[in-house]
């Protein structure tokens, strides 16, 4: 999938869906507290037809804003998701310098979101730009530009299909100021390993990545999917553009209520700054130990051409979720796969996540993120390894607005560059319909 075909593909989604939206008449705001429900667990599109024989778990998406887990669910016909969070704080190195100066930082992320159900597809959009002011006149003001794209869809009792994109536009230092990049971690919301990937002067960023696939039921123990992607990176304080293909066919078989295997075949093609291919497979297995709790593994051996360095590399993931009572809970996360999309030319990125959420009674939630990425890469420049952390509590006010208090601190190395990072915010939110951190 080459990079025009990806932003018209892009493009195209983004269209359906807003059409959809403008053209529901029973759209409506649903005014559903941050702080009150968890999302409905409703089985994905395709079981909603009554016939699909390959039935799977609810599917849900992290909320740009950080306020949790969008379930893909069928309770409403249209759905609009508001929300904004204005910030005040202290920023120790805002431009990401090696030896940076402190300042004041100020700044607004208005959120909306589009939600829209039919009988046959789901569609949910995202955009949040983010907008920073600082007390230091070194700093001018700066704009970062998210959004995120999800589709889901049935053709028929045992075909099922599924686009998705993701794209930011702006300063990459501001990505550290924003909620980290989430990702779903069984029913808890967690962080990828791009929370840890940073770069001293990068300047401006243009991430895209996006991807297509198919899912064909062969009984209700067997289901066959493919599943293609693309992704586009370029800082304008870097050389070169990162971009890298991916094709994979995966066989999945539930051997169990709690236990399911897969065997996969995969393909990376690396494009770019780098140009080398990567071929392989693996196996992987899902056991749902307890209700919320649940482990998921999957590795392989991969092989490489001359042009990757390596004649054979291995990649695997690994995830493991758990609710430990009703009012606490934990994620954890470890992967070693193939190209560094937001750390520029790279090889490998390996990295590890963990978190910990508790809802403190009626008082607030306390939440905390840890996470470490590193890389080799092909041109002595680029290895790189960094760590994040960061905590929060958040309290609710009244009619969807939360406060909230702070901490974040980066530390990494590019080649013989170092770079550390403190952020203290105070925020306030107003997010009336969409979800708790914690469910």
């Amino acid at each position: 999938m080459t990079r025009v075909t990806l932003i018209r593909l892009i493009t195209v989604t983004l269209s359906m869906l807003i059409v959809e939206c403008l053209s529901a008449q029973n759209s409506s705001v649903d005014q559903i507290s941050a702080v009150e429900l968890p999302p409905v667990n409703i089985a994905d599109p395709i079981q909603a037809q009554g016939g699909w024989v390959g039935a799977v778990a609810a599917q849900y998406v992290p909320a740009l804003d950080g306020s949790g887990l969008i379930s893909l669910d069928r309770t409403t016909k249209a759905h609009i998701l508001l929300g904004g969070m204005f910030s005040a704080g202290w920023d120790s190195n805002p431009d990401n310098q090696q030896h940076g100066s402190s300042s004041g930082e100020f700044t607004f992320s208005p959120y909306l979101g589009l939600q829209r159900n039919t009988s046959r597809t789901q569609y949910l959009l995202q955009y949040v730009p983010t907008f920073t002011k600082y007390s230091s006149n070194v700093y001018s003001s700066q704009l970062l530009n998210r959004a995120s794209a999800r589709v889901l869809g049935v053709l028929s009792e045992r075909w099922r299909w599924d686009v998705n994109a993701d794209g930011s536009y702006g300063q990459d230092s501001l990505r550290l100021l924003v909620p980290p990049e989430g990702v779903v971690v069984g029913q808890i919301p967690g962080i990828g390993p791009n929370a840890a990937a940073y770069r001293a002067n990068a300047g401006n960023v243009t991430f895209i990545e996006g991807g297509a696939g198919v899912q064909y039921a062969r009984s209700e123990r067997d289901s066959i999917s493919l599943h293609v992607g693309d992704s586009y990176s370029h800082f304008s304080g870097l050389h070169g553009n990162n971009s890298i293909a991916t094709t994979r066919l995966s066989y999945d078989r539930k051997m169990s209520p709690i236990l399911g295997m897969a065997a996969y075949g995969q393909m990376f093609y690396g494009y770019g700054a780098i140009n080398c291919t990567s071929v392989g497979g693996g196996i992987g297995v899902t056991w749902t130990i307890r209700e919320r709790t649940s482990l998921q593994l999957s590795g392989g051996p991969q092989v490489n051409s001359a042009a990757c360095g390596n004649q054979l590399g291995f990649i695997f993931s690994g995830q493991f979720s758990a609710r430990l009572s009703a009012k606490s809970q934990f994620y954890g996360l470890a992967s070693r796969e193939f190209g560094t999309y937001y750390l520029g030319p790279g090889l490998w990125q390996n990295s590890i996540s963990a978190g910990y959420q508790r809802q403190l009674g009626l008082v607030g939630v306390f939440t905390a993120d840890a996470g470490y990425t590193q890389s080799d890469s092909l041109i002595a420049s680029g290895s790189y390894h960094g760590t994040f952390y960061d905590a929060a509590f958040s309290r609710p006010l009244w009619r969807g607005f939360l406060s909230s208090i702070s901490y974040r601190r980066y530390s990494g190395r590019t080649g013989s560059n170092d770079l550390s990072r403190d952020i203290a915010m105070f925020s306030i939110t107003w997010s009336p319909n969409t979800r708790n951190l914690f469910r």
